[in-house]
């Protein structure tokens, strides 16, 4: 065992070999026992013990922190330790306790690594605990990278025992008189993961006592495999993705004819948080017309035809329904960040140009001008049009605007006098089009112009 845990550790810190390493302790029997292996390493004088007092378990949690600075002291280890208020902070986050635990841990981690200068972290997660976690993925449908188990290397998370089983540690403990604490909680079965390690395992293990070590093994293969898968999609995503200033564009045509699409899809759409059964929904959707839309917590998916796009999600405190336009200045709107100047005409002016930049007769305009988004029975002129007006809707269409599009694009409006009081006109659509009935004509004497940013 000793010996597979110093193969480990040489490997895993091969890029830094003389770097200095933080062992998250816990007090349990797997990190105490860690800790002991480091204490009598060649890594010994560059180790300190991390220590996180959860507050979840009352007197037992602080009889953890005390066991684990005892030892420290007696090892002549330095010795860190926190206290979270981890209910707290799980509430405030509106995510489970595990997960809150999780997020305190290592971003306390984080911070002694910048503070202190560590290289690395050592984490007790042993060979039952990336089985356990293998099997959890699949219950919970993560895909193949699922399969890996717990990687034994992420970043500067390093895991020594990862190829240990716990009865190998628990073996190790005794025949040297570590120390430990039993956490009581680990022998309930609420939990998803006790109740595999209570419950399952030991079923399993009477069809095959080793299937630990099987399943450690084929963890490996697993691994390996998805570095291929990995090449695999990148070549596929490289073919089908188009990355825009707005927006990811995928060639859902050239999916629809691709064998594996099932699989570029997921590993495509899951970068942007879809999970698998919404990406099998997207996938049935291929081919079958546009408009459908599908959220992750970061990201919407619109399917448009031949191309399907993602939107990252705005904070809803950035999103204006309406936005005044008192005079000249920078505005943002649904996103989208325009400047509005108005001047005098000068002999220089060509009103040709780009969508991105639209001039207006500011003459025959009421400020403030009002900036909104567009509504079902908005018409306007488009430019051009010399008699007539079209539906806004309809000239979306004409675009081939898919529904985000649509409900994120500006429509500047201004309140032009009628005998009735006033109505909204449509002066024009920022990087789009202008209104033909606002054009700069010959006797223009001052011009608005709308400028949009990338």
């Amino acid at each position: 065992m000793i010996r597979v845990f110093e193969k480990a550790v040489r490997r895993m810190v091969a890029e830094r070999p003389a770097g200095r390493i933080l062992l998250a302790v816990s007090g349990g029997v797997d990190s105490m026992t860690m800790a002991d292996l480091f204490r009598r390493s060649e890594w010994a004088g560059r180790c300190a013990i991390a220590h996180v007092n959860f507050s979840l378990r009352g007197s037992e949690s602080d009889a953890d922190e005390a066991l684990v600075r005892q030892w420290a002291a007696q090892a002549s280890i330095p010795f860190y330790s926190r206290r979270f208020d981890t209910t707290a902070y799980a509430q405030q986050h509106a995510i489970s306790t595990q997960m809150a635990a999780r997020a305190l841990r290592y971003g306390w981690f984080e911070e002694l690594l910048r503070q202190e200068g560590f290289d690395w972290v050592a984490v007790a997660h042993n060979q039952d605990d990336g089985v356990e976690t293998l099997f959890l993925n699949l219950l919970r449908g993560t895909g193949f990278r699922g399969l890996e188990g717990i990687r034994s290397q992420n970043g500067s998370i390093i895991r020594p025992l990862l190829e240990i089983s716990r009865q190998e540690i628990a073996a190790y403990a005794h025949e040297h008189g570590v120390p430990y604490r039993d956490d009581r909680t680990n022998a309930e079965s609420h939990y998803a993961r006790n109740r595999l390690r209570n419950v399952v395992f030991p079923e399993l293990e009477k069809i095959n006592p080793s299937f630990k070590q099987t399943v450690t093994r084929d963890m490996a293969y697993f691994a390996q495999a998805n570095g291929v898968l990995d090449a695999f999609l990148a070549q596929r995503r490289a073919a089908y993705v188009i990355e825009r200033s707005d927006c990811v564009e995928i060639r859902s045509d050239q999916l629809l004819e691709d064998p594996h699409r099932d699989f570029c899809c997921h590993g495509i759409l899951s970068e942007y948080g879809f999970n698998p059964t919404q990406v099998a929904d997207a996938v049935q959707s291929l081919g079958a017309g546009s408009g459908k839309r599908f959220l992750s917590k970061t990201h919407e998916l619109v399917t448009s035809g031949a191309v399907w796009r993602v939107y990252a999600l705005r904070k809803p405190d950035s999103l204006e329904s309406e936005l005044l336009l008192p005079g000249p200045g920078e505005y943002l709107f649904q996103g989208v960040h325009f400047r509005l100047t108005v001047g005098p005409r000068t002999s220089e002016f060509s009103p040709e140009g780009a969508p991105q930049r639209l001039c207006f007769d500011a003459d025959r305009v009421c400020f403030p001008l009002v900036c909104r988004t567009w509504r079902p029975a908005d018409r306007f002129r488009p430019y051009g049009m010399r008699t007539g007006s079209k539906k806004l809707s309809d000239f979306f269409v004409d675009l081939k605007m898919d529904v985000h599009q649509k409900s994120v694009q500006p429509v500047v409006l201004s309140r032009v006098p009628v005998e009735e009081g006033e109505r909204e006109e449509v002066v024009l659509l920022p990087g789009l089009r202008l209104d033909d009935r606002f054009r700069v004509i010959e006797n223009t004497k001052n011009i608005g112009e709308i400028i949009i940013f990338s």
